[in-house]
């Protein structure tokens, strides 16, 4: 009775894109001076924020609720397997 790939793909197909907001948030200068998460994570990207990853989050998190994506994949997942199958093919030449 184990899980099938595409549902444990769907489910991770977002975790790069929050380790990298999470990571941004935390070098935010407004998070280095004890600033409120929220109003960090709300500056723009010209402030130092981390606006821009936030919002790729946040579709992709709602790309895993949309029912069309079942069979496609989720956005961010075939991305990044087409950039991988692209490094994979530049390294073998």
């Amino acid at each position: 009775h184990g899980t099938p790939a595409a549902i444990v793909a769907m489910a991770n197909s977002c975790a790069d894109l929050r380790e990298d907001l999470l990571a941004c948030i935390v070098e935010t200068e407004c998070m280095k001076q004890g600033g409120d998460l929220e109003k960090c994570l709300n500056l723009p990207d010209e402030e130092g924020g981390c606006l821009t990853k936030r919002t790729l989050y946040m579709r992709c998190k709602r790309g895993q609720l949309d029912m069309r994506n079942r069979f496609r994949g989720n956005v961010p997942t075939r991305k990044a397997a087409a950039e991988k199958e692209r490094s994979t093919d530049d390294a073998a030449e």
